[in-house]
């Protein structure tokens, strides 16, 4: 029976997610005590991810208006052979 590739890194699922939970747990209680804001993590943490998500978005788009603007302007580069640019 052949052996099955074992890969040389491991990933500690449980481990990351502690320390994530940790890491979300100080940023939280950071914003309680210092800034003096009262903050339900779980909204926050939506309005976070949904922040991300828009970001990513027009960023994405901003790409492509881009790719489109360039696109344009080689077809009228490409139908005028002769113009002067």
């Amino acid at each position: 029976m052949r052996k099955m590739y074992n890969s040389p890194i491991k990933i500690f699922e449980n481990a990351m997610q502690e320390q994530i939970q940790e890491k979300e747990n100080q940023i939280f209680t950071t914003i309680k005590s210092q800034i003096a804001v009262d903050v339900d993590k779980d909204e926050l943490l939506k309005a976070l991810r949904y922040d991300r998500h828009q970001y990513e978005q027009g960023y994405e788009d901003g790409v492509m208006n881009e790719r489109q603007h360039w696109i344009n302007w080689l077809t009228w580069l490409m139908n005028h052979p002769t113009a002067e640019v």
